[in-house]
C-alpha cells in the first residue's frame, strides 16, 4: 500500500492518465460492435466447451446455498460477462483469441466447483458432460477473417524475422533510436532505443486516432520525428 501512491504518481507523470495505455491503443473509447460480435462468434466456434462451462457454472449458483463456492461462481459469472462486454466493444483483437483465453483458467475452476456440487447428486451426468467438454475441446480452431486474425503460426514467424532483424540491429550505436510495432522482440534483442508506433508504451502516440481493436494507425511523421529527438515519451 504504501508504494501505490508513488506508483500513482509515476504513472500519472510519465504516461498522464491512471487509464492502461492499452485502454487507448486499442480504441476502447469507441465502440466497434460489430467486429467484436464477430470476434466472440468465431471463439465459441473453436471453443464450444466454454458454453457448457458457463452452463456448470450458472447451474452451481442455482442450487448452491450462500457461502465461498456460491460467491466464487458468481464472481465467475461476473467477471466472465464483464471482461467480455469490454472486448466485444473494443472489436475484439488481432491475435488467434490470446484475450479470450485469459478467461479459460477461471471458467474451469468454477465449473470444478459446478461439478463438485453435481457429482454428490448425480454422477452420471458429471461424467456425461465431461465427455461432452472433452469431444467439444477438439474442434479445430476457426479464425475470424472478416476484420482479419492472426493464427499461432503467423505470430512465432512475425516473431522469428524479429529476432533476426534484431539481432543484426544490435550492431548499430548504442545511441540509435527505432520505431517499431514489434516492440518486445526487437527491443529484448537489439537492447537499443524503441520508439512504439502502437503507443502501448508512448504517451502521446496511445491517443492518435485509432482504428477497430489493437490495429491502431501508425504514428504520424510529426510524431516519429519528435520522438526520434527525445521530445516524445517512449519506452
Amino acid at each position: 500500500m504504501v508504494g501505490l501512491p508513488i506508483y500513482v504518481h509515476w504513472k500519472l507523470g510519465y504516461f498522464g492518465s491512471i487509464i492502461p495505455n492499452t485502454f487507448f491503443a486499442k480504441g476502447a473509447n469507441e465502440p466497434h460492435l460489430a467486429a467484436g460480435l464477430a470476434y466472440l462468434g468465431a471463439f465459441l466456434r473453436s471453443y464450444p466447451q466454454v458454453l457448457l462451462l458457463i452452463l456448470c457454472i450458472a447451474i452451481a449458483t442455482w442450487f448452491l446455498n450462500p457461502g465461498r463456492r456460491y460467491f466464487f461462481c458468481w464472481y465467475v459469472l461476473i467477471s466472465t460477462v464483464a471482461y467480455t462486454t469490454y472486448l466485444v466493444r473494443v472489436g475484439g483483437d488481432f491475435m488467434e483469441y490470446r484475450l479470450m483465453l485469459h478467461l479459460y483458467p477461471l471458467l474451469i475452476t468454477g465449473s470444478v466447483v459446478g461439478c463438485l456440487w453435481c457429482a454428490a447428486r448425480a454422477r452420471g451426468v458429471v461424467v456425461f458432460w465431461v465427455t461432452l467438454a472433452v469431444f467439444c475441446s477438439a474442434f479445430p480452431t476457426r479464425l475470424e477473417m472478416k476484420y482479419y486474425m492472426q493464427s499461432l503460426d503467423e505470430m512465432n514467424q512475425f516473431v522469428g524475422v524479429g529476432m533476426k532483424v534484431a539481432k543484426r540491429l544490435a550492431d548499430l550505436p548504442e545511441n540509435t533510436r527505432i520505431a517499431t510495432t514489434l516492440i518486445g522482440t526487437v527491443g529484448y534483442y537489439s537492447g537499443l532505443y524503441i520508439i512504439d508506433q502502437w503507443g502501448l508504451v508512448d504517451s502521446s502516440a496511445s491517443r492518435l486516432p485509432q482504428s477497430v481493436g489493437h490495429s491502431s494507425a501508425a504514428m504520424s511523421n510529426a510524431h516519429l520525428s519528435n520522438a526520434s529527438r527525445g521530445r516524445g515519451r517512449t519506452s
